[in-house]
């Protein structure tokens, strides 16, 4: 089952300060990238939108449409294993590698 991370659940988290079993303590295990001393998790939500289109006979009827949105948690540590860096996101529709993420500092 996948953990969808709102704000809330991350208020926890102090660059700095949380330590890296504090982090999966509280988040759970995520991928582990031992060579860059980080954990991600990624998960997906399903929206729905809805929509009525007004027309000279009148209001057409309302459609639906559900799209998927990918979303991922990076938390970076340092070499004392508190947090250097993380960040919640929307990913791109390709996603988003963790090299791509590490480029963005």
């Amino acid at each position: 089952m996948e953990k969808k991370f709102t704000d809330a659940d991350l208020a926890f988290i102090e660059v700095g300060v949380t330590t890296k079993s504090e982090a999966i303590e509280r988040l759970g295990e995520g991928l582990f990238y031992e060579a860059y001393n980080l954990i991600s998790y990624r998960w997906t939500t399903f929206n729905k939108f809805c929509w009525a289109g007004v027309a000279p006979a009148g209001i057409s009827p309302i459609s639906t449409m559900t799209y998927k949105q990918l979303y991922t948690l990076f938390a970076q540590f340092d070499s004392n294993d508190r947090v250097k860096r993380f960040q919640r996101m929307r990913e791109p529709d390709k996603g988003l590698s963790v090299n791509e993420w590490l480029e963005r500092e």
